[in-house]
């Protein structure tokens, strides 16, 4: 049976083939050291910044309708409105605005994939606004609200084994490929290739799901509140401290959790098995990364309410927004900020991708192997 390490990097070839295993295997020390920093980096700085970005477009849009006196349940239809078109027109057209972007390493592809993935996350924010403050606006709030909305967004995901959609930032993060940055993730998967009924198809069901995220984290989110301010009577930095310790212990229990859980899953593939049990504990796993996800979410939103700037809204806004999209755009991870749809197969993957400075380690070894490659060709000229 391999060891944890060697299930590591095999399933890390998986999720991004042909980077660099082979040498990898010689340099897996370093690989690993830089995983572990990687997920203190995804914590404390990728996935703080993708939460400013996003609590920023979402607050101000709320604070500029309030300033106007614009009531709630339109900046809800407009949000949800807005966001559902321009995310459906994305999933259908991406693989055009892919071709059209210029080629791989020119300028024009780089600026064109920073403007698509702001605008694809100020759509997603938008459409997860609509539905978020829509259904708090209908239907009230309460325990019996939020678990109606857990269950509604949780069952869809699980029948369709798409539950690892509701993970986000920090647990795993996108660095932005110059390959693929300008794509969208969706349920079919469908390409330039398919024809347009079935990628109107497939952009239908992906933002079915999509909803669906947005309810399950509706649920989850909102019961912690209820549970904790009005349950318990806790403070606001009560609450905010119990989300931040569930964010920080429990990213660093997944990291851990899953490396036995590689083991498992490479077994299971030599025997060609995949028992009912197996499928229940990756839901399971799934579903505990998707509450801590969530927590993390939740701790640093409610901090930046309390700590940054609270007497002055506008500029709290204003600041940490851009500050957060300069950050994950320095970072080269500014397709943190959208979402997709994923599958739960484990056969695609089963560790959380974590992969910042591990992965950019790993691509310069793909470079050095080039280069190699080139000098042995030229030598022999």
């Amino acid at each position: 049976m391999s060891g944890p390490i060697s299930c590591l990097l095999n399933d890390y070839e998986v999720q991004f083939p042909g980077r660099g295993k082979s040498r990898l295997r010689d340099h897996q020390r370093t690989f690993l050291v830089l995983l572990v920093l990687d997920v203190f980096i995804c914590f404390c700085v990728i996935g703080p910044a993708v939460i400013s970005f996003w609590r920023a477009t979402w607050e101000f849009w709320v604070h500029l309708l309030d300033f106007h006196g614009v009531p709630n349940y339109v900046g809800d239809v407009v949000s949800l409105a807005f966001g559902i078109i321009s995310t459906f027109i994305i999933d259908i057209f991406h693989p055009n605005l892919n071709s059209a972007a210029g080629p791989v390493g020119s300028l024009s592809r780089s600026v064109f994939s920073k403007c698509f993935s702001l605008f694809w996350g100020i759509s997603d924010i938008h459409l997860w606004k609509g539905v978020w403050d829509g259904v708090d606006d209908l239907f009230g709030e309460g325990l019996v609200q939020s678990g109606v909305t857990l269950l509604l967004g949780l069952v869809p995901l699980v029948i369709s084994g798409s539950l690892k959609s509701a993970l986000s930032m920090p647990i795993g993060i996108s660095v932005d490929d110059p390959d693929s940055c300008i794509s969208a993730s969706t349920f079919l998967e469908t390409t330039k290739k398919d024809p347009f009924y079935r990628r109107f198809g497939d952009a239908v069901i992906s933002r079915i799901l999509e909803v669906s995220v947005v309810l399950l984290w509706h649920g989850l989110w909102t019961m912690t509140d209820r549970i904790t301010l009005d349950t318990l009577g806790w403070t606001y930095s009560q609450t905010t401290l119990f989300s931040f310790i569930i964010g920080s212990v429990g990213i660093s229990l997944i990291f851990l959790i899953q490396l036995p859980l590689l083991i498992v899953q490479e077994r299971m593939g030599k025997e060609g098995k995949r028992p009912v049990w197996w499928t229940i504990i990756n839901i399971l796993f799934t579903f505990v990364g998707v509450y801590i996800t969530i927590s993390s979410f939740r701790a640093v939103w409610y901090s930046v309410d309390i700590f940054f700037l609270p007497d002055h809204q506008f500029m709290t806004y204003v600041c940490s927004g851009p500050l957060g999209w300069f950050v994950l755009c320095s970072l080269g991870c500014s397709s943190c900020v959208h979402a997709g749809v994923f599958r739960d197969d484990p056969d695609l993957g089963i560790t959380v991708p974590f992969y910042f400075l591990s992965q950019k380690f790993a691509l310069s070894l793909d470079q050095e192997d080039v280069r190699t490659v080139q000098l042995e060709e030229q030598t022999k000229l």
